[in-house]
Order: structure tokens, then C-alpha cells, then sequence
């Protein structure tokens, strides 16, 4: 349920101090920035912040991004923290902890980021987003209560941005977040068929930006099975974050995998806590809150390491052999391309 509708802000002012409105889309074509009205119990009840999951009578609003730049320019900075990963990693899980009244927030795959790196594809980075970028950091910024620090979980689909996010923001650290390969290929066979297709779309965006030349031509491409494109594109991922953790180092930039996180989540809050500089009691309570583990896309199932290993256990059993035929062939590639399978600065040993 959505809450009664507002009454619309007369001014960019008003939008920009009101953190209840969030900034959801760029329309650059139109040189608008689109708002959506979003208290906090709104962004519980969404798995993500797109309009799949809002109600079609939420409040909308939008203004022209000249005036948003201009008014989000004055805001006072505020703390913002990261955690981008290669998808099918329990990201939305880890996203959901980070509500906690008074501490921070999590934002849950913000549309806006998506828009901005479309941009950069699809212009090879002849479109200079930063000012919209950075009025979109600003608002995202904007803590629900006194005090807070927001912790961002971009689309996967966003991971173009990840570069000028960070040359924008030197105080912000981030999370890399990953599942490994085999888990990786696991999660998407078991998804079916329209998983298989996000991959060759994910896919097919990455190639317009590539971090690696694995060497394949278009004729080799045609002739890759679903998993085979789909371990390309986590390859494409990883090579990322493996170059932004030996260029940012430790202290900003920390790693770690699925199988460790559901397994250890309690150190891993506490390592989160130390990362984002938050309280460490707080985010361990929130790593034993039973109220937060459940699937985000099947919100009647639960959610914790017992359920992902069943699920990683019933697709090897499926899909076993062309799982391991393909991790076999990936990891030739990455040899091949000096990618190395875990990227460094592992946030727990």
C-alpha cells in the first residue's frame, strides 16, 4: 500500500529538502529528472526501485535537471557508501540490513544509475554525465533520519558508473559483492529461460563498454552457448573490480563472495561496520534479524545459506555438466586475459 498522495512541491527546492521524494529516473532526451514519492515504509515494501515494483498510483513529479543541479549543488554533503556486485550474489539481502532507524539506509538498484550508464554505453563516454551524476549522489544521499548514512546497491546493470562514482565521491568506499563462477552459472540455469536472456542482454550492454578484449569474434559469439556468454560477462565484471581494488586499495575498497557472506554474515557486518564507519552492535543485531531473510524475488520463501545451497545443489544436479565444461573454459579465459577469479582485498578471510 502507498501512503495518501502529497500534495505536489511547488518549487525544485521543496523536492530537494524532502527526502521522502527520491529521485527514480532520468529522462536526458527531455532534460528532466523524475521524482517518485517514497517514505522509508515504501522502501521496505519494494524489492527494488523501479517501476515493476512501485504501486501505479504512487506519486510522480518532474523537474527540469538544470534546476535540480542547481539546488542539489547546495546541499550539505552527506556520508554515502557503496556496494556494487555481478549479480546473483545475495546483494538485495545484504542491501535490506542496512535499514536500520537512525543508522543508515539501503537503497535497493536506483533506476537513476541505469539511466546514467545507458548514456555512457551507448555514447562510448562522449556524454559527460557527471553534473547529473552528481545530483543524483546528492539526493540519493539524503539520510531519512538525522544521522544516517546511506549505503547504495546499484543494478549490476549500472557497474559502468562505478569509475566516476568514485573519482566524484574520494570519501565513499564500497563493497564488492560476487558470487563465484560455478555459483554464478548455478543461480542463472536454475532462473530458466528469461535469466538466459538477461545474461546475453547484460551481455551485449558490457561489450559496449569492455573492460577486457577476450579475443572471440562476432562469428565466435554466435556459436557460445547461454552460459557461456553469461561466464563472459562475469568475467567482464571481475576484471572491474579487480583493477578498482588495486587502484583504490584496502582501505577503500574491500571483496567478498556469496558463499562466505551467507556463511559468516555476522563478521561480515561487523567488517562492513568498520568500512562504512557505522555502529558495529547495530549491524550485528541486524544480521541476526530473521524478519529480513527472505527471497527477494519470491517474498513467501525464505532466504539464508541452507535455502542457497539447496537451490546450488538442485541445479548442479540438472545442470551439472555443461556448469562445469563452462567454468572450465572461463577460467582458461581469464587465464588467458590475467583475471584473477577472486579479486583482492577480501573484506573476511
Amino acid at each position: 500500500m502507498q501512503p495518501d498522495r502529497p500534495s505536489t512541491p511547488a518549487a525544485p527546492a521543496e523536492i530537494v529538502e524532502d527526502p521522502e521524494w527520491f529521485p527514480h529516473h532520468l529522462h536526458a532526451d527531455k532534460g528532466l529528472m523524475e521524482f517518485v514519492h517514497l517514505p522509508r515504509a515504501g522502501h521496505r515494501s519494494v524489492t527494488f526501485l523501479s517501476n515493476e515494483y512501485f504501486d501505479a498510483a504512487i506519486p510522480r513529479t518532474a523537474i527540469s535537471l538544470n534546476d535540480i543541479a542547481e539546488v542539489a549543488g547546495r546541499l550539505p554533503r552527506q556520508p554515502l557508501h557503496f556496494i556494487f556486485h555481478s549479480a546473483f550474489c545475495a546483494s538485495t539481502l545484504l542491501a535490506r540490513l542496512f535499514d536500520i532507524e537512525g543508522v543508515s539506509m539501503g537503497l535497493k538498484e536506483p533506476s537513476g544509475l541505469n539511466d546514467l550508464a545507458e548514456l555512457l554505453r551507448r555514447s562510448k563516454r562522449q556524454i559527460d554525465v557527471k553534473p547529473a551524476l552528481a545530483a543524483l549522489l546528492a539526493l540519493y544521499a539524503r539520510p531519512m533520519a538525522r544521522g544516517e548514512t546511506t549505503i547504495i546497491k546499484p543494478s549490476n546493470v549500472a557497474n559502468a558508473v562505478i569509475d566516476d562514482v568514485l573519482e566524484m565521491r574520494p570519501d565513499a568506499h564500497a563493497l564488492f559483492l560476487y558470487s563465484p563462477l560455478p555459483d554464478f552459472l548455478r543461480s542463472l540455469a536454475a532462473k530458466g529461460l528469461f535469466a538466459r536472456v538477461w545474461a546475453r542482454k547484460l551481455s551485449q550492454a558490457l561489450d559496449l563498454l569492455p573492460e577486457i578484449d577476450p579475443g572471440f569474434s562476432p562469428q565466435d559469439r554466435w556459436l557460445q552457448t547461454d552460459l557461456q556468454v553469461a561466464a563472459l560477462a562475469w568475467l567482464q565484471q571481475h576484471a572491474q573490480f579487480a583493477r578498482l581494488a588495486r587502484a583504490h586499495g584496502s582501505q577503500r575498497i574491500r571483496t567478498v563472495d556469496s558463499r562466505t557472506m551467507l556463511a559468516n554474515l555476522p563478521a561480515v557486518m561487523q567488517g562492513l561496520a568498520g568500512l562504512f564507519e557505522l555502529d558495529p552492535a547495530k549491524l550485528e543485531r541486524a544480521a541476526h534479524s530473521p524478519a529480513r531473510f527472505e527471497d527477494s524475488k519470491r517474498h513467501d520463501r525464505a532466504f539464508d545459506a541452507e535455502a542457497r545451497g539447496s537451490e546450488q545443489a538442485a541445479a548442479q544436479a540438472a545442470y551439472g555438466e555443461e556448469i562445469d565444461k563452462v567454468g572450465a573454459w572461463a577460467e582458461a579465459v581469464a587465464n588467458h586475459c590475467r583475471i584473477p577469479m577472486r579479486p583482492g582485498n577480501p573484506l573476511v578471510e
